[in-house]
């Protein structure tokens, strides 16, 4: 007589997700288990196209990708794998989100001095401002206008309703104080300026 050993089959779920609603253009990654054999994975849309591949993959070899989404919508991403007994998952475990479009890019400059005025802008409409630090700068949270008030280099992030975000890092730089010494000076002569910064051309 001989023994025969059942071996359920296995369940594949995925260990990582990307939160939901998710945004374009920024990292998603979907991991599942490790150390299984013939990953078959599927992803919607095309390669370059709709989404690229950040890191990972998703070859017979891979447990894990990160994908930053081109296109926006609903995102279905499905796995299946066969297991060291040679027995393929009865289900692939699946993942749906749905990507929301991320901002333009914030225009503008990228230094201002403390107690001077910055403006910055974006195309994309709907959005509020906020400084990641608002000692060092604030931004008017309709106006996109950055006041400098300590030196540092705060980010300064555009949230559209969705919670997607763009940020921009601006530089800020204390104001010198003022010039003192003597400003007149003979045909000749020479009169020496200071200044209580040092650093200063």
């Amino acid at each position: 007589a001989s023994n025969t050993t059942a071996v359920h089959a296995p369940t594949p779920s995925f260990t990582s997700v990307p939160a939901t609603p998710a945004c374009g253009g920024v990292n998603s990654t979907y991991t599942t288990q490790t150390g299984e054999a013939s990953y078959a994975w599927s992803v919607p849309g095309t390669a370059g196209t709709d989404y690229t591949i950040v890191s990972g993959g998703i070859g017979s070899t891979d447990n894990t990708v990160t994908l930053s989404w081109i296109t926006t919508g609903s995102k279905t991403v499905t796995v299946n794998y066969t297991d060291g007994f040679g027995c393929t998952g009865t289900s692939a475990a699946s993942n749906t989100s749905s990507v929301n479009p991320s901002p333009a890019a914030i225009t503008g400059a990228s230094s201002v001095c403390t107690g001077s005025t910055i403006t910055l802008s974006n195309t994309t409409s709907g959005g509020t401002w906020t400084s990641s630090t608002p000692a060092m700068a604030n931004v008017g949270s309709t106006t996109g206008v950055v006041t400098g008030f300590s030196p540092g280099a705060p980010s300064i992030i555009y949230t559209l309703p969705s919670g997607c975000t763009a940020s921009h890092l601006v530089n800020v730089y204390q104001t010198p104080t003022g010039i003192s010494g003597t400003f007149q000076a003979c045909e000749g002569g020479a009169q020496t300026l200071t200044n209580g910064y040092s650093g200063g051309v």
